[in-house]
């Protein structure tokens, strides 16, 4: 089973919490070329999908990025979802 990430929202998580991919690799125990093939719209398999959604779930949101970032848009990357292929 495949997980597909919605890029432009996995992205904004990440800077969200001033995280790199470096550190959200080694918070999730995930490759950075797979967080990489996330951010390109590719889907993870189902371990490494749970591994970054929980990495950045322990890493709090910082207000100050908040009030700096746009807000992810849904337009500009394909629907997230599970694939069972």
């Amino acid at each position: 089973m495949r997980v597909l990430f919605d890029p432009s929202r996995l992205r904004y998580e990440i800077q969200l919490r001033g995280l790199t991919l470096q550190e959200v690799s080694k918070r999730s125990h995930v490759s950075a070329p797979t967080i990489t093939a996330a951010l390109a719209g590719r889907a993870l398999n189902m371990r490494s999908a749970l591994a970054v959604s929980r990495a950045l779930q322990t890493a709090p949101p910082l207000e100050e990025m908040a009030a700096l970032l746009p807000s992810p848009t849904a337009e500009q990357s394909p629907s997230p979802g599970v694939d069972s292929a």
